[in-house]
């Protein structure tokens, strides 16, 4: 339900600016600049550093967007509540690379955030139930947590993936989640096996394997 009206409101939104805004190249430079200031230092953190979490992205995430509005928006008209050194009163513009700042805010929220929430759970100075992002210490059962040199992936276990008997049925074997024929179960077959069943799928049998009562069966002969 939640996704559905995000969806909606998402979807208005971005209605109501490509109809209201004129120019498509300020509606590139403003996604560019959205990308640069709040996605950005999250991929970084990612990808180099291991320990950072949801709570810290979804943090940081708030404060690059408020940092950002802040320092005002033409494109959309909006006035800045957030007056940066350097600002200029007269032509009401920011002089200071306040963008640059949010992004640097941002990268510094998820690193900080992530290791104040790491340290408060495996602590138990929170307890596990809070955990409500699943990310930290109360982590799924059918999840495991592979390290690398680039950080950390949460995969699905194919071991330790339950096996649920939904229909009780003799005839399906539910495994992974999956229905499964056993009759139709996978062995080992050679190259030498899978020529003979195509040959003797596709090739008509030769005539010395067949009798006389079927001569029927073979092709008229013609005379030269």
């Amino acid at each position: 339900m939640v996704m559905r009206f995000a969806i909606f409101g998402v979807g208005a939104m971005a209605t109501i600016m490509g109809v209201t805004i004129e120019s498509i190249y300020g509606l590139w430079f403003l996604c560019a600049d959205l990308v640069y200031v709040m996605l950005f230092p999250q991929l970084l953190a990612v990808i180099y550093l291991d320990f950072t979490n949801t709570y810290g992205s979804l943090f940081a995430y708030i404060v690059g967007l408020v940092l950002r509005i802040g320092g005002g928006e033409p494109l959309l008209g909006l006035t800045p509540f957030i007056y940066y050194p350097m600002y200029d009163y007269e032509l009401k513009a920011q002089r200071f690379p306040f963008r640059t700042l949010s992004m640097l805010v941002t990268l510094s929220a998820t690193v900080l955030m992530s290791a104040l929430m790491k340290v408060l759970f495996e602590r138990e100075i929170l307890q596990r139930k809070y955990d409500i992002f699943r990310c930290v210490v109360n982590i799924p059962e059918d999840t495991v947590r592979i390290g690398s040199e680039i950080g950390e992936m949460s995969v699905m276990n194919p071991k330790i993936t339950k096996t649920y008997d939904a229909t009780a049925d003799e005839g399906l074997v539910l495994m992974n989640g999956g229905k499964m024929n056993p009759a139709l179960e996978v062995r080992d077959i050679s190259l030498g096996d899978i020529n003979t069943i195509n040959r003797s799928a596709v090739l008509p049998p030769p005539y010395d394997s067949i009798n006389a009562d079927d001569s029927d069966a073979l092709p008229p002969k013609y005379d030269d």
